[in-house]
């Protein structure tokens, strides 16, 4: 069983033409988890990525420093904080965030690649069974 099972809940949504964030109930655990032992920089990196998701909800522009395409997912920056995700397959207008790290080093590790591709693929399946 994935650790992406169970439900999923809009983390953020932005004004018309709104973009919804969604984040599986995993994913606000491992932020809480990550930061429990977090230096303060890396805490105050989370501040910084909570604005720029709002910001893309939103619809506002975001640079390729702060929001970088990385095969085929993105990752939000912040300091050494990433937070990943992907664009839904079943959701017009869905993001949905995939898992936090705080990186070590620059290149993307190809096991981030593949959990933000299930996380997302689980989240696909989740919206097509919550459709009446």
């Amino acid at each position: 069983m994935s650790k992406h099972m169970g439900s999923f809940s809009l983390y953020a949504i932005g004004q018309p033409p709104k973009l919804e964030i969604w984040c599986s109930d995993t994913f606000r655990n491992e932020v809480r988890a990550l930061f429990a032992g977090a230096s303060a920089a890396d805490r105050a990196s989370l501040a910084n990525i909570n604005a720029v998701v709002t910001r893309l909800a939103g619809g506002g522009r975001l640079s390729s420093d702060t929001f970088r395409r990385e095969q085929d997912g993105y990752a939000f920056r912040a300091g050494r904080l990433r937070f990943y995700g992907a664009f839904s397959d079943a959701r017009t207008g869905a993001f949905v965030l995939s898992h936090p790290i705080i990186k070590r080093h620059q290149k993307l590790d190809p096991v981030d690649a593949d959990r933000t591709a299930r996380c997302v693929a689980q989240f696909d399946t989740y919206v097509r069974r919550s459709r009446p």
